[in-house]
């Protein structure tokens, strides 16, 4: 059996058939191929194989002959066959070499078997000292694989603890953008309000001017009214003096009445009800616009209490659309990583299910290829058993024969070959008694190719047994070689969790930056609704301002009105008086010249007591006129709060209302993330059990692959083996029919 791990090289060599030139009757084909051994049928024919060594299909070199090489049997048939040479064309000495010749090969022959007994014994022994180093050159591997297991958990804790980060990034902008839309919207509101201020500012700036335009229009009335009182007294003491006067001449006229008292008295009267009249508008008036300032103030306040309950609602909605938008983002990374995680886990699955298939396949091509050599290899067996048994018996035949041949008259030779690369073919005519220096040639030849093939063979076991022995004295240079994959695979796995490490140092970095960002608009966010509160207080200030000066200018106006109106009373009751005392006086000094009818003062004084009753109407009808206008616009303002409460309130409710259905929403959100993620670790873990699963049906299906392989592969070799043994038992038949056929021709 040739040995697996030997490396012999022989040169195939090739059997030179004696001629010569004499000339016989009797002719022997001898064809020699380096492919075939197939003898020609003939009487008178016969054919020796060459020999040589050849090479397995493996690659491996080969200790054994070549298949034409006969390695059983065939030094007893080459000795039969040297008998026969002896016997036919060597006499006396001669025949005594040839069969010491024999001897000596067949000796030769039985060290080269001897030898190969000691190569398949020390390839036992190697395969034993293999199987024994085992444990040696395999060493515990278990404390690399739990330093991997740990470092593949840090880089797994390390790449969840990555998602977190990435999350509280998320969480971080998402609210660092809620921030800055508040800030926005305050922002914005301030602004409005600013801008509201200084249009109230402005109101308010005319309305002062207003107001102190009204107060020096009274101021300048009253001192006309003075100044017109002052100047009707004069006016009406001038002509009383006068008409004294012309009446202490007159000493038979009637006393006259005294028309300054009647006067004075009309006045007085006048005065009243106007005064009357005019306090009881006011206080009408008054308690008219209380009640409404009143329902305006409960309006307003319920306005300012629904608009802040707008903003808070508003506000709260808001925060809830963002809390909402990025559960939704999340739901949507959650699902993005949930599909990733199934598409790579998949394709991972697919990968080593086709994987399972080809190796499945190769394993079951494999088998089937092991059970073909298998049969093939138990035909070859009974084959081989067959041409054992057909060789014995030639053997026994040769043996029967062997002192019965004779040998034919010497003959002319002639030769003739065809040769190629891979095969060559020679055809000899021999006449034997010629050629018996070439046959003793042949047979030295013979020999020395086989002492060349013993001394081959001591030189591979002498190789052998010093590779045994440096392997013996450096058996742990498989063991620190058997670390290096580990150790690779340490190094990379300590290089992930660096890079991982940094990682997680960036996001950091950026959830500080997020956070600083986000408390950056919080503080913005906080002043701003601090200022806008504060501008809130001032705007109701103006307001209540605005209010009391729109108050002081309508009472400012009523006060004007009453002063013309009195004013332009008092002139008309000033031209009147100064008319009627000056036609007395005229009256009087016609009477001093013809006496004449006195004046109906009680008719004039009835026209004087209606107009002022005119007057005194007109006033009412003016100010009910204006207290109409302005309950008009109070009631105006009124309906317009009532209105904007109404809107407000619809507003507060369909804002609860949104926000009711954005917290279920968001709770549906939170729910759904919840159940998004335990489906993700969920479809992990599973698909990591059918990874490991599969990579252990893998692994296993690999093992079974590599022994079937070696198997198969030590098959191949064995089968080469019997081939080659098939081979050379063929030639040997080939041969002892060759001689047989020679004796029954003889």
């Amino acid at each position: 059996m040739a040995s697996k791990c030997l490396k012999a090289s022989f040169s195939t060599g090739s059997l030179k058939s004696p001629g010569g030139a004499a000339g016989g009757s009797t002719r022997v084909a001898t064809m020699y191929s380096s492919s075939s051994c197939k003898l020609p049928r003939g009487p008178r024919s016969f054919s020796v194989c060459p020999a040589g060594l050849g090479r397995s299909s493996f690659g491996a070199a080969s200790c054994l002959p070549a298949p034409c090489f006969p390695a059983g049997g065939f030094a007893a048939s080459y000795g039969v066959a040297g008998g026969w040479f002896g016997e036919g064309v060597l006499t006396g000495s001669e025949k005594e070499t040839m069969q010491s010749l024999n001897d000596r090969l067949a000796s030769y022959l039985e060290k080269v078997r001897q030898l190969e007994r000691e190569n398949s014994e020390l390839e036992g022994r190697i395969r034993e000292w293999c199987e024994q180093q085992v444990p040696y050159m395999c060493p515990d591997y278990q404390a690399y694989f739990r330093t991997i297991e740990e470092l593949q958990k840090k880089t797994l804790c390390s790449k969840a603890e990555n998602a977190r980060l990435v999350v509280q990034i998320d969480n971080a902008k998402l609210a660092a953008d809620d921030f800055r839309t508040k800030y926005e919207t305050e922002l914005s509101l301030r602004q409005l309000v600013e801008s509201d201020i200084n249009g109230l500012r402005r109101i308010l700036d005319d309305l002062t001017l207003c107001k102190a335009d009204l107060e020096a229009q009274v101021e300048s009335l009253k001192e006309e009214l003075l100044c017109l009182k002052k100047n009707h007294e004069e006016e009406v003491n001038s002509l009383r003096c006068q008409l004294g006067n012309r009446l202490n001449v007159e000493v038979d006229a009637a006393p006259p009445v005294d028309l300054n008292r009647v006067l004075d008295e009309m006045r007085c009267q006048y005065e009243t009800l106007v005064e009357n009249n005019r306090r009881e508008a006011e206080d009408w008036f008054d308690t008219q616009t209380e009640e409404l300032n009143q329902q305006v103030v409960s309006s307003s306040e319920q306005l300012q209490g629904c608009q802040a309950e707008i903003i808070e609602l508003r506000r709260t909605v808001n925060a809830l659309e963002i809390e909402l938008q990025a559960q939704q983002s999340m739901r949507d990374a959650l699902e993005s990583t949930l599909v990733e995680t199934e598409a790579r886990y998949g394709s991972q699955l697919a990968q080593m299910q086709g994987l399972i298939g080809s190796v499945e396949s190769q394993l079951a091509e494999i088998r089937a290829d092991l059970e073909r050599q298998n049969q093939e290899y138990q035909v070859l067996l009974d084959v081989r058993a067959r041409l054992e048994c057909e060789i014995n018996t030639y053997r026994g035949l040769l043996d029967s024969e062997d002192c019965k041949a004779t040998c034919p008259a010497p003959g002319p030779a002639a030769r003739s070959t065809s040769g190629s690369m891979g095969s060559y073919t020679r055809h000899y005519e021999v006449s034997y008694p010629q050629n018996d220096r070439e046959t003793l040639q042949f047979l030295n030849d013979r020999l020395a190719s086989y002492l060349d093939r013993v001394r081959q063979l001591e030189r591979e076991n002498e190789e052998v047994e010093r590779r045994l022995q440096e392997a013996n004295q450096q058996p742990q240079a498989g063991k620190s070689n058997g670390y290096q994959s580990y150790f690779r695979v340490i190094e990379e796995l300590q290089q992930k969790i660096l890079l991982t490490k940094a990682d997680n140092t960036r996001m950091l970095v950026h959830i500080d930056n997020a956070k600083l960002a986000a408390d950056d608009f919080r503080t913005k966010y906080q002043s701003e609704l601090s200022l806008r509160q504060v501008v809130e207080w001032d705007i109701h200030g103006l307001r209540r301002i605005l209010d009391d000066l729109t108050l002081c200018k309508a009472g400012l106006e009523a006060q004007v009105e009453s002063l013309k109106e009195e004013l332009l009373s008092l002139k008309k009751s000033h031209e009147e008086e100064v008319a009627q005392l000056q036609s007395q006086l005229g009256d009087r000094l016609n009477i001093e010249v013809a006496a004449a009818p006195p004046v109906d003062l009680t008719r004039v004084l009835e026209e004087m007591r209606h107009q002022y009753e005119a007057v005194v109407e007109t006033n009412r009808r003016d100010a009910e006129q204006w207290f109409s206008t302005q309950m008009e616009e109070l009631n105006q303002q009124v309906a317009t709060s009532s209105a904007q409460l109404q809107n407000y309130q619809e507003d507060i409710i369909d804002l609860k209302r949104s926000a009711n259905i954005l917290e279920i929403e968001l709770q549906a959100q939170n729910s759904l993330r919840d159940s998004l993620e335990n489906t993700l670790n969920e479809t992990k873990a599973r698909y990591g059990s059918q990874l490991a699963q599969m990579q252990g049906l893998i692994g296993s299906v690999e093992s079974q692959l590599v022994e079937i392989r070696a198997d198969l592969e030590r098959q191949n070799q064995e089968y080469q083996v019997l081939l080659d043994v098939r081979a050379r038992l063929e030639c040997e038949i080939n041969t002892y029919r060759g001689l047989l056929d020679s004796e029954d021709f003889k």
